[in-house]
């Protein structure tokens, strides 16, 4: 759900208000707005020469795309939570122009065309899953650093993690240090890339300023944000942690049985391949921690309200 990101967009535009009472460490509004329109992210990140998918911002139904741009495609808001809330969905994937014209229809009726923007759908080989290069910035530079891959998401491909492992990739750091240089960004994030098979670059698909779903994973490898921003908004000494290289997993043992079960029952998901990844090694159970059990139960109590919010 792309409400999280709105709820930093909220934080940050009522950051002065919110200092008098609490301790803040999101960063200023012309800082997030440059994350959270996506097109501003995109314009940045070519200005330092750093891949992005071909994209558009649609100005026509009659002629929808440029030279440049081919189907499949997909079509997405500037700002994720209006654009979700109008819409229904948070990306429109389109095979062809018949379908781009019926979405843009669509999106005009119940939103703006000119609050979207149109991509290219970079091809899935069945291992360039997302990536997340996340780190703790102080004014643009990096401190700490850690990176992950969503091996299972839902929706499939666009969407939230459930299965997830630790990578070390030193491609997304050093295309992600100039762009966090270059947005001042104070905090932790998590910058996304999907590695475009075809000429395997790695492009940048969005920047969630703000901690993840599975950010407890990154604590398991020795990465504790948490905790720096606990001591960064304290004025503590703050121990920089380094990333500990051990492979490791995080599993929602309820999102990944259920949408599992439906991405094997669709011909996406392998079941050989689903059952060896349950019986990996180095797990962290997103739910149930040894003497912390009561939020995993809490979940399991609230699942079918869960579900119908999907």
């Amino acid at each position: 759900m792309p409400s999280n990101d709105h709820a930093v967009y909220t934080i940050s535009k009522y950051k002065e208000k919110l200092e008098l009472y609490y301790k803040v460490i999101t960063p200023e509004l012309n800082i997030i707005e440059n994350i959270y329109d996506k097109v501003k992210l995109i314009e940045s990140a070519k200005k330092l020469n750093i891949p992005v998918p071909v994209t558009q911002v649609i100005k026509s139904i009659e002629n929808p795309l440029e030279r440049g741009l081919n189907y499949p495609v997909i079509t997405k808001g500037r700002n994720g939570l209006s654009f979700y809330r109008a819409i229904g969905k948070k990306i429109l994937l389109a095979k062809n122009e018949n379908e781009l014209k019926k979405q843009l229809g669509l999106i005009s009726e119940r939103y703006s065309i000119d609050r979207t923007f149109t991509q290219e759908l970079i091809p899935f080989n069945g291992n360039n899953y997302t990536l997340s290069f996340t780190a703790f910035c102080v004014n643009g530079k990096i401190k700490a650093r850690w990176s992950g891959e969503k091996l299972r998401e839902h929706p499939f491909r666009f969407g939230t993690a459930t299965f997830t492992r630790s990578i070390t990739n030193d491609s997304l750091y050093q295309q992600s240090k100039p762009l966090l240089e270059e947005l001042n960004y104070t905090g932790v994030c998590e910058v996304e890339y999907i590695q475009d098979p075809r000429d395997e670059k790695y492009k940048l698909i969005e920047i969630n300023p703000r901690t993840w779903l599975w950010v407890g994973l990154a604590k398991e490898c020795g990465v504790d944000y948490a905790k720096m921003i606990y001591n960064y908004v304290n004025h503590k000494s703050i121990n920089y942690f380094r990333n500990n290289l051990t492979a490791k997993y995080w599993l929602n043992p309820v999102t990944d049985s259920i949408f599992s079960i439906i991405s094997l029952l669709k011909g996406k998901l392998n079941f050989s391949a689903y059952i060896s990844s349950l019986l990996t090694k180095n797990i962290v159970n997103a739910l149930f921690m040894k003497g912390d059990m009561k939020p995993g139960w809490m979940y399991l109590m609230k699942v079918s309200s869960f579900l119908r919010q999907r």
